[in-house]
């Protein structure tokens, strides 16, 4: 791609340049599956106009297969279900990308309206589900307010599809959107953040640049979850109002220290007795970036025990086949390494020792 998909701007900083296989959805269900999932370049850059962040060798992914989502964050979440309801009415919501439903079943609990999902995997017993997107559909659902969480960066062209979506809905209508925090990335260097499934990481700056470009009216935007994630509540207004951005901080990418990092890894993992954290999305990222196929993988997602990590091809284990004497864990994923930590010592009843990277770093937490 040549352009920034938020703002056409065609000149970019290089961030990143790396290879990773899909890892969110449909885990390969035996290790030759696995070895053979197909690898996608990451050609990731920061536009110097608006500080978006995109893999420039973008391409269309493969999400067959049921949504695998981390239950690490359900304090957030719950947080934003409140928040939502004390803000929008909520009458007639449209989740769209809302996979299983599990954030229409908080929101339920706090308002009483009608709800809908729009989403090719989504599945619920209690709330309609659409698999099939069109404009037409959105019209005739005229909701009063539209979710979009952890949706905008699985697309090639969120502005074109954003647009799309605001102008098939009524005046008035809210939005709720939240996307991953690339600007927490860049600041640890957790490079492993980036993903084919994710073409798109947005900073404050092109987030609200988008929102803007959109026609919609930023009333708040929110950094939560301890900074991993962007919260950004719009209206659409009743006029059609000037682009204009909110005064949001620039960020500048810095350059990663491979050759340190891949050291530390390399002589920590020697060490057979550490057991690994973290089997998919950035957690396969990170096992294909450092070739680690020696240790034996866990995942705190039972959903994806007994299944394979695509491109390395380790079973994955879970909490209850963790070895009783275990005393030393790396976690893929740095910022759940001090979740992993409570539930490893919950689970053992003795102490041990947490292990991430950030910073170019290999460190305790």
């Amino acid at each position: 791609m040549s352009y920034c998909p938020v703002c056409n701007y065609d000149e970019f900083i290089p961030v990143y340049v790396g290879q990773a296989p899909v890892a969110c959805t449909d885990l390969p269900e035996t290790a030759v599956e696995a070895v053979l999932k197909e690898m996608y370049p990451l050609d990731i850059v920061m536009c110097r106009d608006c500080c978006h962040v995109f893999n420039r060798a973008m391409q269309e992914v493969d999400y067959e297969g049921f949504p695998m989502y981390n239950g690490g964050w359900s304090k957030h979440v719950e947080l934003m279900a409140r928040m939502l309801s004390s803000v929008a009415s909520c009458e007639r919501v449209v989740d769209i990308g809302g996979g299983d439903c599990g954030f229409l079943e908080l929101l339920s609990k706090y308002t009483d309206g009608q709800y809908s999902c729009i989403d090719p995997n989504g599945k619920s017993d209690r709330f309609t589900v659409y698999t099939d997107y069109s404009r037409e559909l959105l019209k005739d659902l005229s909701p009063d307010t539209v979710i979009l969480r952890h949706t905008l960066e699985h697309f090639l062209s969120p502005r074109d599809v954003l647009r799309g979506i605001v102008s098939s809905v009524p005046p008035g209508t809210k939005f709720f959107i939240e996307v991953p925090n690339v600007e927490k990335t860049l600041d640890r260097k957790w490079f492993c953040d980036y993903m084919p499934e994710h073409p798109q990481n947005f900073t404050r700056n092109s987030l609200t640049q988008l929102m803007a470009l959109c026609q919609l009216d930023v009333n708040l935007v929110a950094v939560e979850n301890e900074g991993t994630v962007l919260c950004v509540l719009a209206t659409k207004p009743e006029e059609q109002i000037p682009s204009r951005v909110l005064d949001c901080p620039t960020v500048e990418p810095l350059k990663f220290n491979f050759k340190q990092v891949f050291e530390e890894v390399d002589t920590l993992l020697g060490d057979e007795s550490i057991i690994v954290w973290g089997a998919a999305g950035k957690g396969a990222t990170f096992l294909n970036t450092f070739g680690v196929k020696r240790q034996q993988v866990y995942d705190s997602d039972e959903r994806k025990v007994g299944k394979y990590v695509p491109g390395t091809g380790q079973r994955i284990l879970g909490i209850e086949d963790v070895p009783e004497d275990c005393t030393k864990v790396f976690v893929t994923c740095p910022w759940r390494a001090h979740d992993i930590w409570k539930e490893l010592t919950k689970k053992l009843q003795h102490s041990l020792t947490v292990y991430t990277y950030s910073n170019d770093k290999v460190g305790k937490v």
